[in-house]
This record gives structure tokens, C-alpha cells and sequence, in this order.
């Protein structure tokens, strides 16, 4: 380019002095016509040359402008994609540990389950234990209710017998003798033994002296011993008894004071 320019400078100067001389003297001359088209060509092909060049500079500079954006949108891009990474590195992560715990939960639920089954196995053995063990208490409950509805009916008519051959001796109460209340005495808790459960039964011989007779004093004392049990406010205080039962009663109370008063 330094020497194109040296030699376009010099060519210019050549021509513009011939073209001084010639339009002085001798007038127009076509070979230097052709040299100064040549030389405008010259100039204008140098002015195109700095043009591009500087077109060329202008696209270097937005090209490289460019290619500094690309690597900082591709910085960016990367940065977001490290972030999304770990991001999806610890959802993974949680995932993973989230899936230990159901598993461990799956174990687990696994064994109660199969604890279940043990224990559901054992309750229905013990089920068919315990039907076995009611069907047989139940039947022998209900052979033992039969034995006692039997004996219930066997001392209900005993009581009953008794209960006559107690109004029998209630009857003739005013008249007693003493044999009657030696009978009555020894055979009293035999009516009405739900009233007489802590009672020692009184005996013949507990009535009679070292010779065999009847002692009297012995009979008196009895007779005390049996109106303690018999009184009125014992009678009133227990709901057990019916209206006819105490009325029972009451004759035997009367009884046992009639002996008492009658001179043995």
C-alpha cells in the first residue's frame, strides 16, 4: 500500500505538470488522458480498499462482539444447568432415601403383618380350645342344674313336711309338754335353715343330765339360746322371709315362751 501510494503521488505529480505544459503549448494529448483515467481509477479502487477495510473491521468487531455474548450466554446456560443438576442430584437424593424408608416401612408392616397371622392363628386354636372347654362346662352346668333343681324340689318338700309338723306343734303351743319342746329344741333348725346357718345344733344328750334324765335347767337355757334367735327385731329386719314365714315363726316364739312359763 506505501508504495502504491508513493507511486500514485508521483504519477499525479508527473501528469499534472505535463498537463500544465501541454495546456500551455501544444494542447491535448490522449495518452495522458488514458494516464490520469488510470490514476482516478486508482484512487477510487484505493477509496473502495479503505471502505472495505474498514467494513471488515466493523464485522470483526460485531463478530467478536457476538462470540463474547455467546460465551457468556453459554456461561449462564451452564451455570443454570450445574443448578438444575444439584437440584435434581438432591431430589434424587431425597427420592432414594424417601424409598429406604418405605421399604423399611414395607419390612416392617411385613412383619406385624406375619406377627398378625401368628397371633390369628394362635387366637383360633385357643377359639377351638375355649368352645371345647364351654361346651363341656356347659354341659356339666347343666347336669349339676338338674341335680340341683332336684335337690332343691327334694329339700322343698322336705321343708314343707316340716313346715306342717311345725304348725302341727304351733298349734298345741298353749298345752306343750315337755317331750314337745324337747322335739321342737333339737329339730328347729331344720325348718328354716337359711336363718339358722351359724347355729349349733342342739342335741338330746345336750339336754339331759349325767343320769339320762331331762334336765331342766339345761332346757331353760336352750329355750333362752333359741328366743335370741327368734326375736321379733331379727324377724323385722330380715327381707328374706315371707308373710307366712314369719308368721311361722311367731309361733314357735310363742311356743318357746309358753314353755318358759310353764313350770318344768
Amino acid at each position: 500500500l506505501s508504495r502504491r501510494q508513493s507511486s500514485r503521488e508521483h504519477t499525479t505529480t508527473t501528469f499534472s505538470g505535463k498537463r500544465k505544459t501541454d495546456s500551455n503549448g501544444e494542447g491535448h494529448d490522449p495518452k495522458r488522458a488514458r494516464i490520469d483515467s488510470a490514476a482516478a481509477q486508482e484512487q477510487q479502487i484505493y477509496a473502495t480498499h479503505q471502505t472495505l477495510t474498514q467494513m471488515r473491521q466493523k464485522i470483526r468487531d460485531e463478530v467478536q462482539a457476538k462470540a463474547v455474548q455467546l460465551l457468556q450466554e453459554k456461561e449462564r446456560h451452564y451455570q443454570t444447568f450445574l443448578a438444575e443438576k444439584n437440584a435434581f442430584e438432591l431430589h434424587v437424593k431425597a427420592c432414594n432415601e424417601e424409598c429406604q424408608r418405605l421399604q423399611a416401612e414395607r419390612n416392617a408392616n411385613a412383619q406385624r403383618s406375619h406377627q398378625f397371622q401368628q397371633a390369628y392363628q394362635q387366637f383360633l386354636q385357643e377359639k377351638v380350645r375355649w368352645e371345647n372347654e364351654v361346651a363341656v362346662t356347659t354341659r356339666r352346668l347343666a347336669e349339676e342344674r338338674k341335680q340341683l333343681e332336684h335337690e332343691t324340689r327334694r329339700l322343698k318338700e322336705k321343708e314343707n313336711l316340716r313346715s306342717e309338723n311345725l304348725r302341727s306343734t304351733a298349734r298345741v303351743a298353749p298345752a306343750v309338754a315337755m317331750p314337745e319342746i324337747v322335739e321342737l329344741l333339737t329339730t328347729i333348725h331344720l325348718f328354716f335353715p337359711s336363718n339358722f346357718t351359724t347355729w349349733r345344733p342342739i342335741r338330746k344328750q345336750d339336754l339331759q343330765s349325767s343320769d339320762g334324765s331331762l334336765d331342766t335347767n339345761k332346757v331353760k337355757k336352750a329355750i333362752k339360746k333359741t328366743k335370741v334367735l327368734l326375736h321379733q327385731d331379727k324377724l323385722n329386719s330380715n327381707p328374706s322371709l315371707t308373710v307366712d314365714d314369719k308368721a311361722r315363726l311367731r309361733h314357735l316364739w310363742d311356743s318357746l315362751l309358753e314353755a318358759e312359763k310353764k313350770p318344768l
